[in-house]
């Protein structure tokens, strides 16, 4: 009785611990959205809901990364699910913790800045609602986010 509850016990040990090592070998990804910037750098608190005239960032936070050229794909998609931006990003990974952004930025339609005295939202039509956006390195999706752009 004794023998078997070590061998089981021994068992689960092997197995937490080889669950721990593939655990800490495999890469860590963060990422969040947000319209705060210190001294040009995204930073600050996550947001899922930003105003039409404020640039939106995604930022990647990575670690674990293996150290190696790598591509970063990122699709925004507007309200009506048409894609608006497509950012790819070659980069290097270093294996220890990184930092990469992107960013998106609405602009006002050529001669809609008298009438926004009056109407905020005017020409930004298309842009209010739920977007998403979708993270992808070396073609595997990461994440796919989703905000709200209001005005």
């Amino acid at each position: 009785m004794t023998a078997r509850l070590l061998t089981r016990t021994l068992t689960g040990a092997l197995m937490m611990l080889a669950a721990t090592v593939a655990a800490a070998a495999s890469p860590q990804i963060d990422i969040y959205l947000t319209a705060q910037v210190d001294n040009g750098v995204p930073q600050g608190q996550p947001a899922t809901s930003f105003d039409c005239t404020e640039t939106v960032y995604g930022v990647l936070r990575l670690s674990g990364l293996e150290a190696a050229p790598h591509r970063l794909d990122v699709v925004w998609r507007d309200p009506t699910g048409k894609s608006r931006e497509h950012t790819s990003h070659e980069f290097v990974a270093s294996g220890a913790e990184q930092m990469l952004w992107v960013w998106l930025r609405m602009h006002r339609p050529t001669g809609a800045g008298f009438l926004r005295a009056f109407n905020p939202s005017v020409g930004m039509d298309d842009f209010i609602g739920e977007w998403s956006v979708k993270f992808a390195i070396d073609g595997r999706l990461v994440e796919n986010k989703r905000f709200s752009v209001l005005c």
